[in-house]
């Protein structure tokens, strides 16, 4: 996760775990560094192959 483009200041890192099929879905989750202020947020995914995996939502919490 970036800050403010896809360049930007990185938030944090999550490792994506296979859950061995595209049919089982599975929360993850990744320390992410506090920021004041109104922001955007980009997810910048890397990896080999075509489909790296299904994202369905999001969010921060405490």
């Amino acid at each position: 996760m970036h800050l403010d483009s896809p360049t930007g200041a990185l938030l944090g890192v999550l490792k994506i775990k296979s859950t061995g099929n595209r049919d089982k879905w599975i929360s993850q989750s990744c320390e992410v560094k506090r920021q004041a202020g109104v922001h955007d947020v980009y997810f910048v995914f890397k990896g080999t192959g075509k489909d790296l995996f299904d994202f369905d939502w999001w969010r921060f919490s405490k």
